[in-house]
């Protein structure tokens, strides 16, 4: 039998602190956080993003005439509901593993510009880099 002695004893409408790590700033990451951030209390919530700018695909992939207008449109609506202060760009997110006893994700992440690595932890774990990327 499972021992759940770490739970927090909380009443139902008694919202604890929660922290959540999306992994992608594309078109689902952006959509997750402006969400969450409208639903959930207490929230401490971070996006962390492999690039040099938000915007998944259409960050990564602009040609002449491929519609380069969408990446500033998926930007403003990043801006205009206040996510863009959640998002840490040139981060690589390696690894993820569950800690059974602490009930938390560890996630163990390169920062691109200094190739350091770091363990951010949190509760939830949201994977929002898209269909077209790896």
């Amino acid at each position: 039998m499972r021992d759940f002695s770490a739970v927090e004893r909380r009443s139902v409408d008694e919202a604890r602190r929660l922290r959540v790590i999306i992994i992608g700033a594309g078109i689902s990451g952006i959509l997750a956080c402006i969400h969450f951030r409208q639903r959930i209390p207490n929230l401490d919530i971070c996006v962390y993003e492999k690039n040099a700018d938000i915007g998944g695909t259409w960050f990564e992939n602009r040609y002449l005439g491929c519609a380069c207008e969408i990446h500033q449109y998926w930007k403003h609506v990043a801006d205009k509901y206040g996510c863009m202060e959640y998002n840490k760009l040139r981060q690589q997110i390696f690894e993820a593993v569950w800690d059974e006893e602490q009930l938390k994700w560890n996630l163990r992440i390169q920062d691109l510009a200094s190739s350091s690595t770091y363990i951010d932890r949190c509760d939830v774990v949201i994977q929002a880099t898209g269909a077209l990327n790896n």
